[in-house]
């Protein structure tokens, strides 16, 4: 799904999708083959000809075929990481389900670190631009 327009106030901070940077998300396309068997009813035919007739009786005909599908959404979810001009980050759960409403968290760096590197498969921005001063420390 393609992200939406959101705006929340949260402790005095104005967070707006339309303003700030999305920099990584888990929306991506992903194909699904489906096999499914299409039944089609011929109808019988007589054949006169020459020296022999023939005769084929109606009958039910069926057939493989392969539909392939692309799906966006995570179960009807997706996960936004936007970062505003001022450094501060925040995420957008964005749903399709009946029931369900949006919902925007603001995060520390450390948590919007932890789900870029960890959770989040699609990067928008480049690390080192979107993170400079989160610390990667070898293992």
């Amino acid at each position: 799904m393609d992200p939406v327009s959101v705006v929340k106030i949260i402790g005095n901070l104005r967070y707006s999708t339309d303003k700030a940077t999305l920099i990584a998300s888990d929306a991506y396309a992903e194909e699904i083959i489906k096999v499914e068997n299409v039944q089609e009813f011929v109808p019988g035919s007589v054949s006169i000809g020459g020296d022999s007739n023939s005769y084929s009786p109606p009958h039910i005909q069926s057939t493989t075929v392969n539909v392939v599908t692309r799906v966006y959404e995570r179960g009807g979810r997706n996960v936004f990481l936007y970062k505003t001009e001022k450094g501060h980050y925040f995420l957008v759960n964005q749903t399709t389900l009946k029931g369900e409403v949006n919902t925007l968290i603001p995060l520390v760096m450390e948590d919007a670190g932890k789900l870029y590197y960890e959770s989040l498969p699609v990067h928008l921005v480049e690390p080192e631009i979107a993170f400079p001063d989160y610390l990667i420390e070898d293992a």
